[in-house]
């Protein structure tokens, strides 16, 4: 169950908070991967929800959860995600992927592009990829990938790809620590947007992209992946728990790892770490 005490029950559709309408963006879609959109006034985060609602039924493969906020929203290596009430957006993505273990950092890849290629449709903004899962305009962050699974050994049983993107917050509203760190599509654009048109973009993508990784494979993935990046060629420093590395991105390998050729000329696959790009 989810910490709030107003939120609207899971499984109930027609639902109706703010500007968002769980109604219109199911219809908004028009394709067939979706199949439910549960949404919530408040919740700690939906990637939360969505694992929860698994462990308690038997949700859909394509079921999409949304909040207009969250009280204990999540980014990558633990991080909180400021979640105010209606401006932004934060979504999960609950699949059932019929793709090996092996395959699950793509299901980041998947859910980058999107986010990429929906806001860029949406807002006409020039949005890059930062290693691992940052959406990047203007060299400051305005949305981010957390994929989450749950599996046996051999197959992904649960993934659950959260989005969250900053759409309408004005740079006042960040905490002074995220100061000229990160940014929103109406700071970038002078504009405000509606948060169930760039959801349906997203989730468009979202299928187009998923589909394109199972019917085609990674290669596909990969190389649109790489033309949208913002690391990929950059001087960077990487931070590895205790360890500090520096050189250049050369490029990803076919599992979204990233290649790192250092100064003294030899490489390092890095899986995952907190990543800067020097200019």
């Amino acid at each position: 169950m989810t910490k709030s005490g107003n939120t609207i029950p899971a499984g109930r559709c027609g639902a109706i908070f703010a500007d968002l309408s769980s109604d219109e963006i199911l219809a908004g879609v028009c394709g067939f991967l979706w199949k439910k959109v549960c949404l919530f006034e408040s919740v700690d985060s939906t990637n939360e929800r969505a694992l929860a609602l698994a462990s308690s039924e038997v949700p859909p493969h394509g079921t999409v959860i949304i909040a207009d906020a969250q009280s204990s929203g999540r980014g990558r290596l633990g991080r909180k995600w400021f979640s105010p009430p209606g401006r932004n957006i934060y979504m999960s993505a609950l699949l059932k992927p019929e793709i090996g273990l092996r395959d699950a950092t793509l299901l980041t890849i998947v859910g980058a592009l999107a986010g990429v290629v929906a806001l860029r449709n949406k807002t006409g903004l020039d949005l890059r990829i930062k290693w691992p899962n940052d959406l990047m305009v203007n060299n400051k962050k305005i949305g981010g990938i957390l994929t989450e699974i749950r599996s046996d050994p051999e197959k992904i049983n649960l993934a659950v790809i959260g989005i969250g993107v900053n759409v309408n917050s004005e740079v006042v509203d960040f905490p002074e620590e995220l100061s000229g760190i990160v940014t929103s599509a109406r700071t970038e654009a002078g504009r405000m947007f509606s948060r169930v048109g760039i959801i349906i973009e997203i989730l468009r993508e979202l299928e187009r992209w998923y589909k394109t990784l199972t019917n085609e494979g990674r290669r596909p993935l990969l190389e649109e992946w790489k033309s949208r990046s913002s690391t990929i060629g950059k001087k960077v420093r990487i931070v590895l728990g205790n360890e500090i590395l520096s050189g250049v991105a050369e490029t990803i390998d076919d599992n979204g790892m990233l290649i790192l050729r250092t100064g003294s000329g030899g490489k390092r696959r890095i899986s995952s770490g907190d990543v800067m790009e020097l200019r």
